[in-house]
């Protein structure tokens, strides 16, 4: 992960910057005629402040429109920023890649359970399918795509309470060939189920298709290519808009 040392001082009328806001987002500052003119600069995973520099901004970081006035500081800010992993690259996705992705996720599939052995019980024999969604699978119709990370999604028959826990999301850092993996699940009603209970590719869609969520319009903004089971693997489920 590559760092920076930035040794700009902190001048009247200078640029500078600076990592504000949870996700350390790095602006660009510029004080003129007593406004703040702030434009985006980029995006930081984590980032460090030395004591006097914290101190400085957490006094003003809740100002708005104000002068902020400008310490003389002479020490260091250090800013890390993204890794490789969250860069985006042009490689195309293969039938070989989406067989290993296809092993990671049954292999998720069962780690969490174990991690959750309440929904054991209830959901490890329901899981419907498994698919790549977002930019992997578009990116894997079209390497012009290109891709940050895989998103992959577990689709489960829902069997009322306890529900699939459908904010809950599980990452691999370093999940395949250098990128992130986000696992992602879902449950479908069973009168979805009921339609085509044969047809895990179906069923599937016929949930995203309801189009009554905001997460289900996303999806259907990309492709959707099934990993899981073996009757919809390479599938294009979904070719996105």
């Amino acid at each position: 992960m590559k760092e920076i040392l930035i040794l700009k001082k902190i001048q009247e009328g200078r640029e500078f910057l600076f990592g504000f806001g949870r996700f350390g987002i790095i602006y660009r500052m510029k004080k003129s005629h007593r406004k703040i003119r702030i434009k985006f600069f980029g995006v930081v995973k984590r980032y460090f402040f030395l004591p006097e520099w914290r101190k400085y901004f957490e006094n003003n970081a809740e100002r708005k429109n104000s002068s902020l006035e400008k310490p003389y500081l002479k020490s260091p800010i250090i800013l890390r920023f993204k890794s490789a992993s969250e860069e985006r690259t042009y490689e195309k996705i293969t039938i070989e890649d989406l067989k290993n992705l296809k092993e990671i996720a049954l292999e998720e599939n069962e780690n969490f359970f174990r991690r959750n052995p309440h929904l054991s019980g209830p959901y490890h024999d329901a899981l419907i399918g498994i698919c790549l969604c977002q930019d992997a699978a578009s990116h894997y119709l079209n390497p012009k795509v290109g891709l940050k990370d895989y998103d992959i999604l577990f689709f489960y028959l829902e069997k009322g309470e306890p529900r699939v826990p459908y904010r809950a999301r599980y990452t691999l850092e370093n999940g395949y060939k250098g990128k992130r993996i986000n696992f992602f699940r879902r449950g479908i009603p069973k009168y979805i189920f009921d339609k085509s209970p044969n047809e895990p590719g179906k069923i599937i869609l016929n949930y995203l298709l309801e189009r009554n969520t905001k997460t289900k319009k996303e999806l259907l903004k990309k492709a959707v290519i099934g990993l899981f089971p073996e009757e919809i693997f390479g599938q294009v489920i979904w070719k996105g808009k």
